[in-house]
C-alpha cells in the first residue's frame, strides 16, 4: 500500500485506502476471502495450512494487479479516452465518485472477483472458485450487451476483445511456425490449441477456454441435416467443481470431463496427489 501511494502521490489518482472505499477488492494474505470451494477452503482455516504460501502469492499478485489496473483505467479516463483502453468515456452527468465506483467494479470483474459467488452458499461449498466463475459470466454478459455504454461494459468489451485478439494471434503464429494447423471448430477438443508442445496441446486462454467450451457443449447442436441434439451441461459443471468433488465424480463415472479413464492407478494418483494451486 505504501509503495502504491508513493507512486500516486501528487497526482489525481486515488490511494489504496480510497480505492478500497470505492470498492476495489483487496484479498486477505491467505486468500481466505476468495471462496475457494471444497476441502481447500476448509484447510485454510486450520493452523496447519499446506496451501498458505501459494495463497499468499496468489492474493498479493491479485491485489497489485487490481490496484494498478484501477490506476491505469482512471488515468485513461482522465486523459479523455486515449491510450490503454481507447475512447473510455463516462456517462453524462456521472459524478467523480460514481466514475471511480464503476471503475472499481469493472476492475474487480476483470481480475476474477465477483461481488457474489456463483450459486450462492451451494456454489461456495461445491465449486472451486465460484466468485471467479461469476466474474467471468458477468464479463461475458457485459461484453455481449452492445447497448450498454457504461464504463463497466466498455472495459469488459475492450479486455475481452484484446484477450481474444492476442490469444488467437499467438496461437496461430506458433502453429504456423511449427507446421501445425490451428483448429477453429469450437466443438473440437483441440479448439484454439497450440499443437504439440512437448507432446501436448495447450491453450493460452486459461480458464476462459473451459468456460467457452462448456457453454458451447451445453447449448443444443444442429447438424448438417438439420437435426437438433441436446447439449451436455455436465462438462461445464465438472470443469468448475472443487477438486475433491470433481475427483469423486470422475471415480464414480469412470471417466473424467474429457472422456479419459479415471480409474487407472495413474489417473487416481494424479487426481489425489497433484497440487491444485
Amino acid at each position: 500500500a505504501a509503495q502504491h501511494d508513493e507512486l500516486v502521490y501528487g497526482t489525481d489518482n486515488p490511494t489504496i485506502t480510497q480505492w478500497i472505499k470505492y470498492g476495489v477488492h483487496r484479498a486477505a494474505e491467505d486468500a481466505s476471502n476468495t471462496d475457494l470451494g471444497g476441502v481447500p477452503n476448509l484447510l485454510q482455516r486450520g493452523k496447519i495450512n499446506p496451501i498458505r504460501g501459494s495463497n499468499r502469492v496468489f492474493a498479493d499478485a491479485g491485489n497489485w494487479n487490481r490496484f494498478m489496473l484501477a490506476d491505469t483505467v482512471y488515468q485513461n479516463y482522465r486523459a479523455g479516452g486515449k491510450g490503454f483502453l481507447n475512447f473510455l468515456s463516462a456517462p453524462k452527468g456521472a459524478t467523480e465518485d460514481e466514475i471511480r465506483t464503476a471503475i472499481a467494479k469493472a476492475v474487480n470483474r476483470a481480475t476474477g472477483y465477483g461481488d457474489r459467488a456463483f450459486g450462492g452458499s451451494v456454489g461456495k461449498a461445491t465449486l472451486f472458485a465460484p466468485r471467479f466463475l461469476q466474474s467471468q459470466l458477468e464479463m461475458l454478459a457485459k461484453t455481449l450487451n452492445i447497448a450498454d455504454r457504461s464504463i463497466e461494459a466498455q472495459l469488459a468489451r475492450r479486455q475481452t476483445l484484446k484477450l481474444i485478439g492476442l490469444g488467437v494471434s499467438i496461437t496461430e503464429a506458433i502453429n504456423l511456425a511449427t507446421g501445425h494447423e490451428t483448429e477453429w471448430n469450437p466443438t473440437d477438443s483441440n479448439f484454439m490449441r497450440i499443437r504439440d508442445i512437448g507432446g501436448a496441446d495447450i491453450s493460452i486462454f486459461g480458464p476462459w477456454d473451459s468456460l467457452v467450451r462448456g457453454l458451447i457443449r451445453s447449448a443444443p447442436q444442429i447438424d448438417s441435416e438439420g437435426d437438433v441434439s441436446f447439449g451436455d451441461p455436465t462438462y461445464f459443471l465438472r470443469t468448475k467443481l472443487a477438486p475433491p468433488i470433481s475427483t469423486l465424480w470422475d471415480v464414480i463415472s469412470g471417466t473424467n470431463a474429457i472422456g479419459q479413464s479415471s480409474r487407472t492407478p495413474g489417473a487416481l494418483a494424479k487426481n489425489v496427489h497433484l497440487p491444485f494451486s
